[in-house]
């Protein structure tokens, strides 16, 4: 889960510095929330991420084990989903 924290961490400096730079964001929640709001809502998503996913492993792990995968692969998803955000978000900012 830190990697994921760190993934979001890196994505909302990259995006901030890109978008001091002229780039625009690609995530339609952006336009709609505001640059502020924006930001404090994907750090808000990201804290409260963790422990829900602390409390569904714990939880599946306790009373349906062969599920424990699913958790698994779940933030598996999340974190390449937010690799590959940090990988776009770095290479528009080398671009500029």
């Amino acid at each position: 889960m830190l990697i994921f924290l760190a993934l979001n961490l890196v994505d909302i400096v990259t995006t901030t510095i890109g978008l001091s730079n002229g780039a625009s964001d690609l995530n339609p929640l952006f336009h709609i929330q505001g640059f502020q709001n924006f930001l404090l809502t994907k750090l808000a998503i990201s804290i409260i991420a963790i422990p829900i996913y602390t409390v569904a492993y714990h939880f599946l792990k306790a009373r349906f084990p062969k599920y424990v995968k699913v958790v698994w692969a779940s933030i598996g998803f999340v974190i390449g989903f937010y690799s590959f955000i940090v990988v776009r978000n770095l290479i528009v900012l080398w671009l500029r």
